[in-house]
């Protein structure tokens, strides 16, 4: 007798995180939750790399543990062809929003070892940048005098430089803003001398200026972008603007666009080969999908996350900062949710695959991120290192799942299926086995199905190497949906997911209970 069974096969299971979208709704291959985890460009979902600290002491100041407010990775070229490589650190106390003390400029080695470069300097709270440029590393917050850094003495960039908020170095040239005192100034870029980042006053120097009547101020520069810098502004309507050319008789500025989703921070500013990206009071955004779209819902690259962007505090988005990270493929920033005061949430985007994730490190929350090669390793792997608000840079991208001390969770989970051949939304079927599609790695992970709101549990082995399938077989109740969950919240292994597939039969042709 022919089996009455049918199966319905997800491989791969090419589909990104949806929040914004109610569940049912859903593709079978879309995402209800995805936390802990990145993509593959062929389908497959895996658990985020951990991370371990790069300082074994804190940095802190008057006793307190400092938050680390700006890293830069400083490579510098001597007399010898081998060149020197340091991070160099700005750090201050927080208490909430409160400023509590000053702050501090710090060196850091391949050993790990903090060393204090200059303090007072800098507070808590201030929106610090780290710029290396011709040989220094510029370091400017807005109001304290703009510090350079040669690998050996902290001192003064010149006297004749104004105190600005941030630069970018572009041209052989600092770009900066954020000179504070009138509305012309508020909504000025500034250059230095060709060739001389000390000179901010001579006849090679010169400023933009930038609609000084929106009511709104220069709050971020683009890193260099297709031969041009992008000057953003807000925090009130919001425009975008151009700097082009390559001298001051050839430079030109333009409007990109005008009433346009108001970036919040310089650091929010994420500058990639192909695409600039930035964070709004609104939304996510992108610079290509915004002139495709215009300042819509549809330019908002964050709308799949839109729900968790909503739950952002802010009050304090200004303090929200991002990263973009080539070697695998992914860009993101760290926000704080609900309440907090501290960027406890981090929106993580596959740009290749336009997919999201959700990360939160276990033991601490993200103050400043730097893309370094890793002076730790021999291999010097680029990695992403991320400051926290408790003194300590943390290494990530680690082969083992752990956050510093303990194990964090990655969740994985597909949207309530409703419709599948041969069964509608109005009737049930026997489920009789769940197959999950993996690259063998070690270990277990857990498997919750979810029928009609009933949960059984289930553990999933990843560590036979012969085959990339897992079969869990059920026990054939029926129901109108099914819905499935992989946890994996061990220290060691992984889970990689390539797909799943269903077994089932058609049940009632027309089921009349609730559940």
């Amino acid at each position: 007798m022919a089996s009455s069974e049918l199966r319905q096969v997800y491989l791969p299971a090419l589909g990104g995180l949806d929040t914004a979208t109610d569940s049912v709704l859903l593709q079978p291959t879309e995402l209800s939750t995805f936390t802990n985890a990145e993509y593959e460009r062929h389908g497959g979902r895996f658990k985020r790399g951990g991370s371990i600290k790069y300082n074994a002491n804190a940095i802190t100041l008057s006793a307190t543990a400092a938050t680390i407010s700006a890293m830069a990775d400083f490579w510098r070229h001597g007399t010898v062809s081998s060149p020197t490589q340091q991070f160099v650190i700005t750090a201050a106390t927080h208490s909430g929003t409160a400023t509590v003390s000053s702050g501090g400029i710090y060196s850091g080695n391949a050993a790990g070892t903090i060393t204090l470069l200059k303090a007072p300097w800098g507070q808590a709270g201030r929106k610090t940048s780290i710029q290396i440029a011709q040989g220094l590393a510029v370091i400017s917050d807005g109001v304290d005098t703009v510090q350079s850094y040669d690998q050996t003495n902290v001192a003064t960039l010149s006297v004749c430089m104004p105190v600005f908020s941030a630069c970018k170095y572009h041209l052989r040239r600092l770009f900066y803003y954020g000179v504070f005192g009138s509305v012309t100034s508020s909504s000025s870029v500034g250059y230095t001398a060709g060739g001389n980042i000390a000179d901010a006053t001579g006849s090679d120097t010169g400023a933009f200026i930038f609609d000084e009547d929106d009511g709104d101020r220069v709050v971020g520069l683009s890193e260099p972008w297709r031969e041009r810098l992008l000057v953003f502004k807000g925090p009130t309507r919001g425009s975008v603007h151009q700097i082009g050319g390559t001298s001051p008789v050839t430079f030109t500025k333009g409007v990109v666009f005008r009433q346009a989703a108001p970036c919040v921070a310089n650091a929010a500013i994420v500058t990639t080969s192909n695409d600039i990206f930035w964070m709004s009071r609104y939304g996510l955004h992108s610079l290509q999908a915004t002139q495709k779209y215009g300042d819509t819902e549809e330019a908002y690259i964050s709308f799949p996350v839109q729900n968790q962007f909503n739950q952002l505090n802010t009050s304090r988005l200004d303090q929200s900062v991002g990263f973009y990270n080539p070697t695998r493929n992914i860009i993101g920033w760290a926000a704080p949710s609900g309440t907090n005061v501290q960027n406890d949430t981090v929106f993580v985007y596959h740009y290749l695959l336009a997919f999201w994730s959700i990360w939160t490190f276990t033991d601490f929350n993200v103050s400043s991120f730097m893309l370094a090669l890793d002076p730790l390793a021999s291999s010097q792997k680029t990695r992403l290192f991320v400051g926290d608000y408790a003194g300590f840079i943390h290494s990530a991208d680690q082969s083992d799942k752990v956050d510093t001390s303990a194990a964090y969770t990655c969740t994985v989970t597909t949207p309530q299926i409703l419709v599948l051949p041969g069964k509608d939304a109005l009737t049930e079927a026997i489920f009789s086995g769940i197959t999950t599609f993996v690259r063998p790695t070690s270990g277990t992970c857990s498997l919750a199905v979810i029928q009609d709101g009933r949960t059984a549990h289930y553990s999933v082995d990843l560590s036979d190497t012969t085959v990339n399938y897992v079969e869990t077989p059920l026990n054939g109740d029926r129901s109108r949906s099914i819905q499935l969950e992989w946890k994996h919240d061990a220290a060691t292994g992984d889970m990689n997911l390539l797909g799943y597939a269903l077994r089932y039969a058609p049940g009632e042709t027309q089921a009349r209970e609730s559940s």
